[in-house]
């Protein structure tokens, strides 16, 4: 049971940093690989099962927040020269991507 939930970590830890990398912003990209390293350290040492599925949780809910202002934080000029198959709508300060099917009509 520790096995997997150590496993469970590492993975995440490895997945926020990776998603981390992406942000277009050196303050953004330094700010939050350096909580994340800070936020393990802190944990590290914690036994309490409901304790660390409760840290495990949140740092599932910082993936996926993550995740999500990494592709807000993509340039509009990116878009336009790489994405032609992607239909995308500026929605307060924020991208919403979507792919268009192949062979529709847009």
């Amino acid at each position: 049971m520790a096995a997997a939930r150590r496993t469970q970590a590492l993975r995440l830890y490895r997945a926020l940093l990776r998603e981390s990398q992406a942000f277009a912003s050196y303050g953004y990209r330094t700010y939050a690989i350096r909580r994340i390293k800070d936020a393990f350290r802190e944990n590290k040492n914690i036994s309490d099962s409901t304790e660390i599925e409760t840290l495990l949780n949140k740092a599932k809910t910082n993936l996926e927040i993550i995740r999500r202002q990494v592709t807000c934080s993509l340039p509009i000029e990116y878009l336009h020269r790489s994405c032609k198959s992607w239909n995308y709508t500026i929605w307060s300060n924020c991208l919403k991507v979507s792919l268009i099917p192949m062979g529709s009509v847009p």
